[in-house]
């Protein structure tokens, strides 16, 4: 990390990454906690424990995330939700028993 680089605490997180990847929903602070102490795939978010919370910087939110889409590649869109497979397979279901299956 560059030592004129400014650090940001880990609410502030989320909105980062909400200007890195428009469209997608918002992540918990608790979430960027959890990636900076456990990791995501393999890989940890950098951060310095200052007083009795974590700071970590935009530019190790944006590494973060590109490390993710070099290992796993980039998400198109968020995953689908339970309900909305739910409701995808009941559809598929009517449309075949319409059909006479």
């Amino acid at each position: 990390m560059a030592s004129d680089e400014q650090l940001i605490r880990l609410q502030d997180v989320p909105d980062v990454v909400c200007e890195l990847r428009p469209g997608f929903k918002r992540v918990h602070w608790t979430t960027c906690y959890r990636w900076c102490t456990k990791g995501c795939r393999g890989v940890k978010l950098w951060s310095t424990p200052v007083g009795w919370g974590r700071m970590t910087s935009a530019t190790a939110v944006r590494e973060f995330l590109a490390q993710l889409d070099a290992l796993h590649g980039r998400p198109e869109s968020a995953p689908e939700t339970t309900r909305q497979l739910t409701r995808e397979q009941r559809t598929k279901g009517d449309n075949l028993a319409a059909a006479g299956w």
